[in-house]
């Protein structure tokens, strides 16, 4: 039950109830020195206590005279009532609206007084209230006069009103521009109407632009001068670099390579006659396909005479054995 860990055998077991009178002044339980007192059981006199919750404290004192820490134990001196018939029956039973009238001042629920009150159907009397959010509060008084908790619970009298149909001015301007932003009204402009633009075409000049990419906003501004938010679109202005900007050059070669990509020229070369063409769209590959694996990737690439490179395009074979 206690024991020492700076050394020396416990010689002195104490304990009080709930305020400590201080080092020596608890009450001695006798002891026979030893370095850790285990299994230990005494008396503990508890008559000079009042019925309730009360807390006993434990701490020993070594052979140099050093004090351990207080151990604390929460008990109650006799039970607890559990029998009905130590509290108060109910008596009365009120409920009011929105403004507290003070206990008792209430409106009075009939109902046969007693210990508990279940499945109590209480009518309640809204006439008086006007049509709109109201609070509800109930409570129980008790033979002795004391007064329960109250209970409160929110609820609407009639219907909530019908919100009017939201009036939306019509769009009178839209506008776009390029990549920064100048301002609002400081874009390229277009006179619109109505409230729905949908299906609406709109013409951009582009020819100031740079190659390359861009974003164009668009944003609309309505009679109360109001502005939306802009809605922006990338575009890319002008060829991507892998298309050829000569039309008529030539494939000159052909690879494939299986699964992995294998840098440009270091596939298997497909033999293929220069043709007066940049496209190459129903050409034939066959390949014979030494393996295990039952799947497989193919890729080929195709090379111009200016040593551009096109786009590969893959295709997954199935092999399969008999």
């Amino acid at each position: 039950m206690a024991g020492n860990p700076q050394g020396g055998d416990i010689v002195r077991l104490e304990y009080y109830f709930d305020a400590d009178p201080g080092f020596g002044q608890g009450v001695e339980v006798s002891v026979a020195a030893a370095p850790e007192l285990d299994q230990v059981t005494f008396p503990v006199d508890i008559n000079s206590l009042s019925d309730g919750l009360h807390q006993l404290h434990l701490r020993s004192k070594d052979i140099h005279g050093r004090w351990s820490s207080s151990t604390p134990f929460i008990f109650v001196k006799n039970p607890l009532p559990t029998q009905s018939n130590d509290l108060p029956a109910l008596t009365d039973i009120e409920y009011f609206f929105d403004n507290d009238p003070g206990f008792g001042n209430g409106t009075a629920v009939v109902f046969t007084p007693g210990m508990s009150v279940e499945n109590l159907n209480v009518p309640l009397d809204i006439s008086g209230l006007t049509d709109g959010l109201h609070q509800l509060t109930i409570r129980a008084g008790a033979a002795d006069g004391a007064w329960s908790w109250s209970n409160s619970y929110f609820f609407l009298k009639g219907s909530l009103p019908a919100f009017p149909s939201p009036i939306v001015p019509d769009l009178v301007r839209l506008e776009y521009f390029f990549d920064a932003d100048p301002g609002f009204g400081q874009g390229v402009s277009q006179v619109v109407s109505g409230t729905n633009l949908s299906g609406l075409l709109l013409p951009l000049d582009i020819g100031a632009l740079q190659q390359g990419l861009h974003t164009v906003n668009v944003r609309l501004q309505d009679a109360d001068g109001n502005w939306s938010h802009a809605a922006p679109k990338v575009f890319f202005r002008g060829t991507l670099p892998y298309q050829s900007p000569d039309p008529g050059a030539r494939i000159v070669a052909l690879e494939y390579f299986f699964n992995r990509d294998t840098t440009a020229g270091a596939g298997v070369l497909v033999p293929c006659r220069s043709r007066r063409t940049s496209r190459i769209s129903s050409l034939k590959l066959a390949a014979i396909i030494c393996c295990r694996a039952p799947t497989r990737s193919i890729f080929a690439r195709k090379t111009r005479r200016d040593g551009g490179l096109l786009p590969w395009a893959s295709r997954i074979l199935i092999h399969t054995t008999t």
